[in-house]
C-alpha cells in the first residue's frame, strides 16, 4: 500500500518599516530571521548561518525590483486624470512605469518603457500618460528590467482635476 503526500512549498516574505516615514517594504524569498547593517554592509541570519547581502545578482539569477505605490486620490474625491509622471532616477537598464486606475468599474493598467539614459547618471524622465484615464483613485508601479540596478530619487505627478465628483 502506498500513500501519497502533498509537498509543502515554503515561501518567505520579509517586511521592513522605515521608522522615519512609516513606509513599508516587502522582500520576497528572504528566509532570514534577522538583519543588521554594520558600516556599509548588510548581514542576515537564518538556520543556515550568517550571510553578507550584496551583489548584482542572486546566486546568478537576476534580481527583480518593483515599487508599488498605495492607491491615492491625491487629496480630493473628484474624478481626475493623471497626465504626466516625472521620475528622478538612475538605472542600468530601462524601467517599466505603470499607471493603474479604475474607470467605469473596470481596472485599467497602462505600462510605458522608460529609457535608462546614461548608465549610473541621475536623470529625470517625463512619462506622458495616455488620454482618457479618469478615476478617483490611482496607483503606480515602477520596476527594473533585466535585473538592472535602479535608484529612485523622486516621483511627481501632474494631476488634472475634473469637474465631476464621484
Amino acid at each position: 500500500m502506498s500513500e501519497e503526500t502533498d509537498a509543502v512549498v515554503a515561501t518567505f516574505d520579509c517586511w521592513a518599516v522605515n521608522s522615519e516615514t512609516a513606509a513599508a517594504s516587502r522582500y520576497e524569498n528572504f528566509p532570514f530571521h534577522s538583519m543588521v547593517r554594520i558600516g556599509d554592509h548588510y548581514y542576515a541570519t537564518s538556520d543556515e548561518g550568517l550571510f553578507r547581502l550584496g551583489g548584482d545578482d542572486d546566486a546568478g539569477a537576476e534580481i527583480h525590483c518593483m515599487l508599488v505605490t498605495g492607491k491615492t486620490d491625491f487629496g480630493t474625491e473628484a474624478l481626475k486624470s493623471v497626465t504626466q509622471a516625472s521620475i528622478g532616477y538612475s538605472a542600468t537598464s530601462p524601467l517599466l512605469f505603470s499607471a493603474i486606475y479604475n474607470q467605469s468599474g473596470q481596472e485599467t493598467s497602462v505600462t510605458y518603457q522608460v529609457d535608462s539614459g546614461y548608465v549610473g547618471v541621475e536623470r529625470e524622465a517625463r512619462v506622458k500618460i495616455g488620454r482618457g484615464g479618469r478615476s478617483r483613485y490611482w496607483q503606480f508601479v515602477i520596476e527594473n528590467t533585466a535585473g538592472g540596478n535602479l535608484t529612485l530619487d523622486r516621483l511627481d505627478f501632474d494631476v488634472m482635476r475634473l469637474s465631476r465628483r464621484v
